[in-house]
């Protein structure tokens, strides 16, 4: 059976013709109807001074003819309803601390300006009081767009200065700021709209999380029978940040409104954010020091990228199985190494955020301040060979500690590295 090929629509010209090719063609027009006596069409003669007027003049007309479609597009969107979104503000906690040794109470007004490093402006949404070493409050941006999305440790400056305050800071980075939205994208949008009035396929359900909330790194929609094991009405929705972070509360409050309003009354509508789970990896290789130029901390610290790469939510994504195979192979596709000695590849235990033991987040046993045997889930070796598979479809692997032993094939020294804590548990 024949593939069907499939291509953008291309924009209408009605003329293709610009102001330069005009003028030549009346140019040509004038030589061919006098008879090739006409000739002198130098800058300064009077036939090139008529030919560029009536050229140019004519080239206006046909910008204009050639914005019809896109102005009789956008007319009918507005007898449609459709409006252009014109942006929104960012929202960022603000963080004051009071002087050490300062005693009595600071007070920051509603209303006060602080700023970026970049020379964004937030107002204070509420009072904020600071009563011990440290209080929070909401700040909005004083403009529309992304640009006010700073990351965070950014804001730093306050309008004014008020006794007792030592600094502020954005503990977490600013969240919401859209820029005006442009004609084509208000086009693309407003007709993926009118091909589907009500979400249906997990397509329209991912849209949907991508549209509304833009922080979202990690989206996967799942019926309520594949999440539950139970025939259902029901959609469940995981999206978050690749560290596990849910959305925040402003995005999670604009994506379930949106979706409720688009699905039948009796479809449930689930909404959690992923679970990501630490890999820990022993890694052992041999290589020839004669062969490359290479330092052992940069080969080890590439190796250790390599593997963050690859055990990566954003890369194998939620639910995907991790196998040895695609690890070792990954390894051994790097120039400076020889054999493989030690692949052993763990997923450890977390515990509840409450938990209190000695090993941290992950359950273990702890030896000493420097040591802890750690438990693990699952483990895959280079005897085994097998593959980790995720708890369930909401979680996915990232890689949390790596240590990495290299072995010369000159004189059999070996050199070990280790890389800890890589990422931060929500």
């Amino acid at each position: 059976m024949a593939t069907e090929i499939y291509g953008p629509i291309l924009p209408i010209l009605l003329d293709s013709r610009n102001a330069n090719s005009v003028v030549k063609g009346i140019q040509s027009r004038m030589f061919l109807e006098s008879g090739g006596t006409l000739t002198d069409f130098t800058p300064a003669s009077p036939l090139a001074a008529i030919s560029e007027g009536q050229g140019y003049a004519q080239a206006e007309l046909l910008y204009y003819l050639n914005s019809l479609p896109e102005a009789v597009t956008i007319q009918w969107l507005r007898t449609l309803g459709v409006q252009r979104k014109l942006g929104s503000r960012a929202e960022v906690e603000i963080t004051f601390y009071r002087i050490p040794g300062y005693q009595r109470p600071v007070t920051i007004p509603s209303g006060t300006k602080v700023y970026a490093n970049g020379g964004q402006a937030y107002t204070l949404l509420n009072q904020v009081t600071i009563t011990n070493d440290s209080a929070t409050a909401l700040a909005q941006s004083e403009r529309w767009g992304t640009a006010y999305n700073v990351s965070s440790d950014q804001i730093n400056r306050v309008s004014k200065r008020f006794l007792g305050l030592d600094r502020l800071t954005n503990l977490q980075p600013a969240t919401g700021g859209q820029d005006l939205e442009s004609v084509n994208d208000m086009k693309l949008r407003a007709f993926e709209l009118f091909g589907r009035r009500n979400l249906t396929s997990r397509s329209d359900f991912e849209s949907e999380v991508v549209n509304s909330a833009p922080e979202a790194e990690l989206v996967k929609v799942l019926s309520y029978e594949e999440r539950f094991g139970e025939d259902s009405r029901g959609v469940f929705i995981v999206a978050g940040q690749a560290n596990g972070s849910p959305l925040t509360t402003s995005s999670r409050s604009s994506l379930l409104m949106g979706i409720r309003d688009r699905v039948p009354l009796d479809c449930k509508i689930y909404l959690t954010p992923p679970t990501i789970l630490p890999i820990e990896v022993v890694l052992g290789i041999t290589w020839n020091p004669n062969n490359t130029t290479t330092f052992t901390d940069t080969l080890a610290s590439n190796l250790n990228q390599t593997l963050a790469d690859l055990v990566n939510p954003i890369a194998l994504g939620l639910g995907t199985p991790l196998s040895y195979t695609d690890i070792s192979r990954l390894i051994l596709s790097q120039s400076d190494i020889v054999e493989i000695l030690v692949l052993d590849v763990k997923e450890r235990i977390i515990l509840d955020s409450g938990s209190d033991t000695s090993c941290g987040r992950f359950a273990g046993e702890g030896i000493d301040d420097e040591v802890c045997l750690y438990e693990y889930n699952t483990v895959v070796s280079k005897s085994s060979q097998g593959t980790l598979t995720p708890t369930d479809p909401t979680s996915a692997y990232r890689l949390y500690k790596a240590t990495i032993s290299l072995t010369s094939t000159i004189d059999y020294s070996t050199l070990t590295y280790t890389y800890d804590n890589q990422y931060d548990l929500p």
